[in-house]
């Protein structure tokens, strides 16, 4: 991201920052910048950028994560605060890039305790033996790994047939943005990929119907909603629903809950079975459309343990 302002070592954070927001690319672009107006404005803004040290910006953050709720807001407000000066160092606006000094971890919260991190395999099978239009949208999410947004996107145009496999093109999100919902050609990554489905998948998709002129495949067909594509409220809600649906009948039926998780975390789900089944972690990531792999093995890294194996050394 490069500016018409390179040199000029004196802009102050609150001049630089309308400049950094007109070419900040993500999907839920007014979250990130409500954050960094709330927590970094205020204490930065009358600072030159050339002045702004690792410490004032941790001070920031500091005082983010006393009024935060969870530990992932504070840690969106720490990425940010390293790819806004990272820039201004792209840019030449300082001598020097501050961004690898910029160190905070948030506090560990209630609802950061460590908990089951997806489902296991036998828990989703009974989720799964509800039949009706949300336990398909559910499921054929787990099956895919696909983000709440993807998976809203998704045209039955995008669904092509090579060489006898079924494969679907990822490459279009639902934003909720700052409570606008729309559909954009973008993905989080703003890659497109295109996987393979599993036969399971293959199947779940043959069954659900199309509606004329509704390009989605799971498509609005609820007339208290306007719009051909589903929202994130409907997504969410639902779950909330099916999940107490389910989890009533799996207590009647051996005495315990099923663990209360997101909908987000059928993707986990699908990314720790898919390793415990023989996939690479570089197959993985691919098909999750992670730009890194260290991302995908924070999924492997929740509790697994059990299942490593040691290496074979030869030490003479």
């Amino acid at each position: 991201m490069y500016f018409n302002q390179k040199g000029n070592t004196d802009m102050k954070f609150k001049e630089y920052l309308p400049l950094y927001m007109q070419t900040y690319q993500t999907v839920n672009s007014r979250e990130h910048e409500m954050y960094i107006r709330n927590y970094l404005l205020d204490d930065l803004g009358e600072m030159e950028l050339c002045d702004i040290k690792p410490v004032h910006i941790m001070l920031c953050l500091a005082k983010c994560d006393k009024h935060m709720r969870s530990s992932g807001s504070v840690k969106k407000v720490c990425s940010d605060a390293k790819k806004i000066m990272r820039t201004a160092y792209a840019n030449d606006l300082i001598d020097k890039d501050i961004s690898a000094g910029i160190v905070f971890k948030p506090v560990t919260r209630p609802n950061d305790r460590k908990k089951p991190k997806c489902f296991t395999e036998s828990e989703l099978h009974f989720l799964f033996l509800e039949d009706s239009f949300v336990s398909d949208m559910f499921r054929f999410q787990y099956l895919c790994g696909l983000r709440a947004e993807e998976l809203l996107a998704l045209k039955w145009e995008n669904i092509t047939k090579k060489n006898d496999r079924i494969y679907i093109t990822i490459s279009a999100a639902i934003c909720n943005d700052g409570g606008r919902r729309y559909y954009k050609e973008d993905t989080k990554t703003h890659h497109f990929r295109t996987i393979p489905l599993s036969a399971e998948a293959v199947e779940l998709l043959s069954g659900l119907p199309r509606y004329s002129g509704n390009p989605f495949v799971f498509a609005n067909n609820f007339k208290q909603r306007s719009g051909d594509h589903l929202t994130h409220s409907f997504h969410f809600h639902n779950w909330q629903k099916f999940w107490y649906r389910r989890d009533t009948e799996y207590f009647q039926k051996y005495g315990i809950h099923l663990p209360y998780l997101s909908p987000h975390h059928l993707r986990h789900s699908f990314a720790v079975h898919s390793l415990e089944h023989g996939m690479s972690l570089a197959d993985l990531s691919l098909y999750l459309g992670h730009c890194d792999t260290a991302t995908t093995t924070r999924y492997y890294v929740a509790g697994r343990y059990d299942f490593l194996q040691a290496p074979s050394l030869i030490t003479k």
